[in-house]
């Protein structure tokens, strides 16, 4: 699915850097690229979430399409994400010492190329505990290589353009 990179800048390889784990929080602290999958209108859950939270109002974007055999693990449900933390878990004194659980996204760096979270993997995972993937505020993918065949843009957000419809 081709996805919605909202920014200023191009996205590039040579911008995206290595993902770095974050103590006590369930999102890496540095590095990847986040995106959301390309809706009608130049839009993305993401850019909805931004203007809906009066976050920001993104203007401007890359249409990215990523190659086809791009390693992305799917969360689609609370079980996918306690698959995905039973092969990868963050084991460091903080999640011990308050018994919550994240997962080591340098470790799945290794081995996936991306993460993506649905619309019904957010809503099932927000308010979960041990596990959650609460700050994760919508359907999102968090990329940690570049496995991307095509950039177009860039775009201006909200404008209809029929070669940009998934």
């Amino acid at each position: 699915m081709k996805q919605l990179f909202a920014g200023r800048k191009e996205p590039t390889r040579e911008k995206l850097r290595l993902i770095k784990n974050q103590t006590g929080f369930c999102k890496p602290g540095d590095g990847g690229l986040w995106t959301s999958t390309l809706v009608r209108g130049n839009s993305s859950s993401w850019v909805e979430w931004c203007i809906n939270e009066e976050f920001s109002n993104p203007r401007r974007g890359w249409i990215l399409t990523p190659c086809e055999n791009a390693r992305v693990y799917t969360i689609n449900s609370l079980p996918d994400l306690e698959h995905l933390h039973n092969h990868f878990p963050l084991v460091n004194d903080y999640a011990s010492k308050y018994g919550i659980k994240y997962l080591d996204f340098e470790l799945i760096a290794t081995t996936l190329d991306a993460i993506h979270l649905t619309e019904e993997g957010q809503v099932e995972t927000r308010l979960s505990h041990p596990l959650s993937l609460y700050g994760w505020d919508c359907e999102s993918t968090l990329w940690f290589r570049w496995v991307f065949e095509e950039v177009k843009g860039p775009i201006r957000i909200g404008e209809e353009a029929n070669a940009c419809t998934s």
